[in-house]
């Protein structure tokens, strides 16, 4: 009977191991990636240690498509008066004095075919956890799910909620 184990057979295994390695841990950081934002906002501090809920500032969530980026006006409710040594509420302050948007950079992106609805999404009980993370532990707000097809379904799945196409799918 011939040997199968053999250095070869090993190597080529290992070598397939450490492949499939690479590929999962590339992947993983494409969406793992922190984006450089125009105001280092602090997630921990607002959401854990003062306990403000995700809606609180993210306001259209319970009412739109989009939850909506806050503004300026929406931050400056309670940093006209506090914190005003900092350098980040003094950049605040900028943009507020200047009635300019805050260039906020966008984390999460889906593709113009995808309709989805975050408020649909809260109306079925699915929490602002279960696809961002436990961003009140986050010192820099960042993609946690991949938003790829195949996770939505297994969400979907688990849920037993529609799956069929148009779903999620804008068709033609």
């Amino acid at each position: 009977m011939k040997k199968w184990v053999t250095p070869s057979t090993i190597g080529c295994f290992f070598g397939l191991f450490l492949l499939l390695g690479a590929a999962y841990a590339y992947h993983w950081h494409g969406y793992q990636k922190t984006q450089v934002q125009p105001i280092a906002f602090n997630h921990t501090l607002h959401s854990n240690k003062l306990n403000l809920h995700c809606t609180y500032c993210h306001i259209y969530t319970e009412k739109e498509n989009q939850a909506g980026i806050p503004q300026s006006q929406m931050c400056m409710e309670c940093h006209k008066d506090i914190k005003l040594e900092s350098l980040e509420i003094q950049r605040l302050h900028q943009y507020w004095k200047q009635s300019q948007p805050i260039p906020w950079m966008r984390i999460y992106r889906l593709p113009d075919f995808v309709s989805f609805s975050h408020k649909r999404h809260g109306e079925k009980g699915v929490e602002c956890i279960e696809c961002h993370g436990n961003v009140s532990w986050m010192h820099e707000m960042r993609q946690i799910a991949s938003l790829q097809e195949d996770w939505c379904i297994a969400c979907h799945t688990s849920r037993g909620t529609p799956q069929d196409c148009s779903t999620c799918h804008k068709l033609p």
